[in-house]
């Protein structure tokens, strides 16, 4: 899959060495059924490798963000509804582990 974004996936720390390390690994069939993917390398924020995030033109797989329609906050009874049924809700595991879930 071609390569989008910066030029380089690791960088050694003091700057003297740079290279193309890191690859998205697909099979045969996933560039069958999506022959437009591409491997996107996105700038380098805390580790010397690069993240890599494959995208097809045609399908987005990033999580799509949580939408409601206003008129539902306006209800009286909203809030009161979400917090019975988020509460009636019960799984154990850690904090965050469980809201997760919940989501």
């Amino acid at each position: 899959m071609p390569l989008v974004g910066i030029k380089f996936t690791w960088f050694r720390l003091n700057g003297m060495a740079i290279s193309i390390l890191d690859r998205a690994l697909v099979s045969q069939e996933w560039l069958d059924l999506w022959p437009e993917s591409k491997q996107y390398i996105q700038m380098r924020q805390v580790l010397d490798h690069s993240a890599i995030i494959v995208k097809s033109s045609k399908v987005d797989w990033f999580p799509k963000s949580f939408r409601s329609i206003n008129s539902w906050l306006m209800d009286r009874g909203f809030t009161g509804l979400v917090k019975s049924k988020w509460n009636a809700y019960k799984m154990g595991g850690e904090g965050l582990v469980r809201c997760k879930e919940k989501f």
